[in-house]
């Protein structure tokens, strides 16, 4: 057999003869020099058709196996690129003597793409199914073992893995080093072998996706535990993988394979589905919970003791799970901390979406891998637990031996976070962190620390500076006290001086409170801020009765208006007259909270309205410029952009929508009303019918009619769809505002020198006419209820009005120096106005009940209870010290009625002050304790005294009641006495020692009972168990009141130091102290 090298022109005529074989065409007609000679043609063709048989196999499965399945006819692989030629040359030199051995593979292959026949394709003992991936060195199919009658992941190496020594070597010690491994969580090999020159790998059929695929098709936030428990998983298979001494070195994503569990499938119902489709469907829609991982391809794993045939440098791996020595090339790059590094950046990447590093180029990903310092998790992700991060971080730390020292010890610091329990990792100190940087960045870090020593050096210059400057300021400031001292009469003289003049403006702001809030306003105003003491406080909000203050705006507010849902507040400004820029805001009505503001405003804002359906926003804009053209623009409120811009010849005063949405109507200077189609933004029709500008355009609530009043003292009401004139005013002066009652039943306008007129539409007859105080007229519109007005006064305050006589039913303070306009929402509750002040105020309409008032007796009031399950109130009376004439030695309970204030009862009895009342539960008994020494029983019923309690040795500071049986009474020794309600006799007493007891209290639990002294000291007993209490001494100062929470948990004190101490009774110890 001739077994002499082919020429290039042989191997190219045989190339050229081989496509047209597989095409059915005869071989080329060309010379025969360039053909091989008869003799070596069938070693030349037994070659080629060996490398056929394995670019069937490995290159092109999946595209052939398609056409098979769609009865696509049968497609030979032909050899055109230089690396098959390369191939053919290798084969006829390396493959001659295993001719037979190619025979029998091609025999059972075919030399056609196995996909394509029509019975099963047999590689040796295997059945080959399908293609199920492919890699770097290799393709990956999914195969039947005829012999164990199991199926298989068949991996066989491509054409130029089988033609290189080194990642043949390479491919062959993949099959070792997993081989040697037996882990649930690492895919199991099977055998390994060849079948002539084509070696395999037989592996566990894992169905399911990858972990690449599957982070691709996420969309949600992986959870902290899941992503953990993954890891762990990993990091417990990477260690049983390192413990044998094999280091995978290529862990990733695409690496790792995800199998939905039995118990996953078990609730899905598809516990018995063997089909691959619907597997790897149900693991990619699975959370990672519910799916088991597996480590596969170990194409990259190092075996302990063995030696690569790599170059020194080389680069082996992925570069974005690449650790810096690993991508670095270094040599000793092969123990457990590079898997760990990988392990840290799945975990990275699981956490936050992204990469760790990251570049256009694997070179620029390498750089960053060696060089930047990895962005914090915290920064991408907000919810990160701290231990988990460091965890992280600690796995891609840059020095290995910052990292842990095995896969193991991660997965152990990972179940410790899984368990809630502390984790053995820290993050890095401030020290390691500096020393990092400097490393990382030495000249940055030294300009840092040369401007921090030049700073301290400048801080010590200065500091001496400051020294020798010390000595003249003392100079100064004594020349300074000097004149102090001299002023300080005058300083005084003025400060008293100015005190008066405050006190003469706080009591005439609260007569006019009453009178004129404008007028008290400005009084407060005016008032010394220096000044300003707990009484300008108390008559500054009764002044501003408003809900809300909104401020925004930076010139005069003219106008407002509410959305149709009442839910948003539109407010305009600008100056008349003038041609400053105005501005509109929106905002939420109840918060005031801004939601749009427009500044792109050529001008005065005249006219604002909401869309009855969609959320726009028209604006009308008056430019005051010698042009006078004007513009009205239609926002968007949630896009925030204007929708249409209606420019016009003339400004416009006036403008809003027609209640079905469809029209924009305005009013301008030339005394035109121009209709706009919503639809398509055009002009739809003009109404030309008032003589100067129209300054209000309104519809009513059935958009029937537009009226229209203009500064030619007309007032117009138009059939909306014909624009005849219905009605007709003409002997007006300069009508400023016209407005519909929301049932249409009433129509009513107002002139600029404050009269005000109503029809009544159903026979346009005048209903009513009046004046309004002020002369004049900012805004008019009617309430919701429809039988009132709301008008604002430019001058005066804002009035609700009933619509026929005119009787004023609220009246709104003004603003500060005008009111400009005012508006009330759809529910009738909110009142908004603007005015020239810049500000908007919202206004509750809602009735203000006034808290009752009553004078029950002369004598100073000690203490009140409320009776339970009555209407009743008990007081008790003390000496009045201011004036010690008015009631001396009445010392009674007051018992009243607090819905009326009527007398009930006086209970008297006692000689001299009542210092503390106590009631029953049931509210059935009430006890009184005097500075007589005495506690009085009282029936609330009948008002009879049923006992008198008296045998303590000091004066009483109180008596609680336990229980409806049990009363404690305590004096100023600290001693306690228990009486029988029913009977009034003492069951037992206790001496507590607590000198100058001053306070007692009982929880409502009947478990606590509490005693305060002058002194600060708390001293708290358990009913139940007396013997045993809690002493507390963190208060300071007399203790005047004590009391229990709802539970008894807590216990509250206060007195004259201003103190108020929280003690938590459980834990015998003061929990706050304020």
């Amino acid at each position: 057999m001739d077994e002499t090298p082919l020429s290039d022109q042989q191997i190219d005529w045989l190339l050229q003869w081989d496509e047209a074989l597989a095409k059915g065409a005869n071989a080329p007609q060309d010379s025969a020099s360039q053909s091989p000679t008869d003799s070596g043609l069938a070693n030349h063709v037994r070659c080629m058709k060996l490398l056929r048989m394995k670019q069937a196999i490995l290159h092109s499965p999946s595209q052939h196996l398609q056409k098979s399945q769609t009865g696509g006819e049968n497609t030979t692989v032909g050899l055109q690129s230089q690396e098959n030629i390369r191939a053919i040359q290798v084969a006829q030199a390396n493959f001659s003597g295993q001719l037979s051995d190619t025979l029998q593979v091609e025999s059972n292959l075919q030399l056609t793409h196995p996909s394509v026949q029509s019975v099963p394709i047999h590689f040796g003992k295997f059945e080959l199914i399908e293609e199920i991936g492919q890699g770097g060195y290799g393709i990956v199919f999914l195969a039947r073992d005829r012999v164990l009658g199991r199926d298989v992941a068949l991996k066989m190496p491509h054409a130029n893995v089988m033609l290189k020594d080194d990642l043949l070597t390479r491919f062959r010690l993949e099959a070792r080093a997993a081989g040697a491994l037996d882990h649930p969580n690492i895919v199991q090999v099977f055998d390994a072998g060849s079948i002539g020159p084509v070696a395999y790998i037989a592996s566990a059929y894992c169905p399911g996706t990858s972990l690449h695929e599957w982070i691709q098709k996420r969309t949600k936030v992986i959870a902290l535990n899941d992503a953990a428990r993954l890891i762990l998983c990993l990091a417990r298979a990477i260690q049983h993988a390192n413990e044998r001494g094999v280091f995978h070195r290529d862990l990733k994503p695409a690496n790792i394979l995800l199998q939905p569990s039995e118990s996953y499938l078990q609730a899905t119902g598809n516990i018995h589905t063997d089909q691959r489709e619907q597997l790897v469907a149900l693991a990619q829609a699975a959370s990672l919970a519910d799916l088991v991982p597996r480590i596969t391809d170990f194409g990259l794993a190092k075996l302990t003791g063995q030696s690569l045939a790599t170059l020194s440098g080389s680069v082996l791996g992925t570069p974005a799970y690449m650790a810096p020595e690993q991508a670095s090339g270094q040599r000793q790059s092969s123990d457990s901390r590079v898997d760990v590094y990988s392990l840290g950046a799945i975990l990275y990447q699981l956490l936050t979406g992204c990469l760790p590093f990251d570049g256009q180029t694997p070179w620029e990903t390498l750089n960053r891998v060696i060089h930047e310092p990895v962005v914090p998790i915290r920064s991408r992700r907000h919810d990160i637990h701290r231990d988990l991060e460091t965890i992280c971080l600690k796995c891609l730390e840059k020095e290995p031996q910052q990292r842990y020292a095995s896969a193991g010890l991660l997965a152990d610091d990972l179940q410790r976070f899984i368990q809630n329990r502390p984790i053995s990792a820290r993050p890095a100190t401030t020290r390691e962190l500096l020393m990092r940087l400097f490393r990382r960045q030495p000249v940055a870090s030294s300009l840092v620390l040369g401007t921090v020593l030049a700073m301290t050096l400048g801080l010590i210059i200065v500091i001496r500076l400051y020294r020798q400057s010390e000595d003249q300021r003392n100079r100064i400031t004594t020349a300074l006290n000097e004149a102090a001292q001299a002023n300080k009469q005058a300083t005084q003289q003025r400060q008293a001086s100015e005190r008066l003049t405050y006190l003469n403006s706080i009591a005439v702001a609260d007569r006019e409170s009453a009178l004129d809030l404008s007028h008290a306003r400005q009084k407060l105003v005016r008032c010394d801020p220096q000044l300003r003491d707990w009484e300008w406080n108390y008559l500054w909000k009764k002044c501003h009765p408003e809900l809300l203050e909104l401020t925004g705006h930076s010139k005069p507010t003219g106008v407002c208006c509410f959305s149709p849902d009442g839910s948003l507040l539109a407010s305009g400004s600008g100056m008349w007259g003038r041609t400053t820029d105005g501005e509109v805001i929106v905002r939420e009505t109840r918060t005031g909270e801004v939601l749009l503001q427009i500044d792109d405003i050529a001008g005065q804002v005249t006219g604002l309205d909401f869309h009855p359906t969609k959320n726009w926003l028209v604006v009308s804009e008056h430019t005051w410029r010698n042009d006078r053209s004007g513009v009205t623009k239609v926002w968007d409120l949630d896009s925030r952009q204007v929708v249409a811009s209606l420019r016009l010849s003339r400004n416009t005063y006036s403008v809003c929508f027609d209640p079905a949405g469809d029209f924009v109507v305005t009013g301008g200077a030339d005394g035109r009303i121009r209709f706009f189609r919503t639809a398509n933004w055009r002009l739809a029709r003009t109404i030309n019918h008032h003589r100067q500008s129209v300054l209000a355009v309104t519809f009513d609530s059935t958009g029937q009619w537009l009226a229209s009043a203009g500064r030619d003292g007309r007032l117009c009401v138009f059939d909306a769809q014909s624009r005849e004139i219905v009605y007709q005013q003409d002997d007006l002066n300069d009508v400023r505002c016209v407005a519909f009652s929301p049932d249409s039943k009433y129509l009513a306008c107002s002139t600029f020198d404050g009269q005000v007129f109503v029809w009544q539409t159903r026979d346009w007859e005048l209903v009513a006419r009046y004046a309004a105080p002020s002369k004049r007229v900012g805004s008019l519109e009617f309430c919701p209820d429809g039988d009132s007005i709301l008008l604002s006064m430019i001058s005066g305050p804002t009035q609700i009005w009933d619509v026929r006589t005119g009787q004023v039913r609220r009246s709104i303070p003004a603003h500060y120096p005008s009111t400009l306009y005012a508006s009330c929402n759809v529910q009738g509750d909110l009142i908004a106005t603007t005015g020239s002040d810049a500000k908007v105020r919202l206004w509750s309409v809602a009735s203000q009940t006034e808290p009752l008032r009553y004078r029950v007796q002369s004598n100073f009031i000690s203490d009140i209870v409320m009776i339970p399950n009555t209407n009743l109130v008990a007081t008790g009376s003390t000496r009045n010290i201011a004036s010690s004439g008015m009631g001396d030695k009445q010392y009674f309970v007051h018992l009243f009625d607090h819905t009326n204030g009527k007398t009930s009862r006086i209970l008297k009895g006692h000689e001299d002050w009542i210092s503390k009342l106590s009631i029953t539960p049931d509210g059935q008994v009430l006890a009184s304790t005097s500075h007589d020494g005495k506690v009085k029983l009282w029936s609330v019923a009948k008002g009879d005294c049923l006992h008198t309690l008296s045998g303590h040795s000091a004066p009483l500071i109180g008596a609680v009641f336990l229980d409806r049986q049990t009363l404690v009474s305590a004096c100023q020794l600290g001693q306690l006495k228990f009486w029988d309600v029913s009977t009034g006799t003492n069951t037992r007493q206790r001496d507590t020692q607590l000198m100058g007891a001053s306070s007692i209290v009982a929880s409502s639990q009947t478990v606590w009972l509490a005693l305060g002294n002058a002194n600060g000291e708390i001293r708290i007993w358990n009913v139940d168990s007396p013997e045993h209490c809690i002493e507390l001494q963190g208060h300071t100062g007399l203790i005047n009141c004590m009391d229990f929470s709802d539970d008894g948990t807590q216990l509250a004190a206060g007195g004259i130091s201003h103190q108020i101490t929280f003690c938590d009774l459980p834990y015998k110890q003061e929990c706050v102290d304020i």
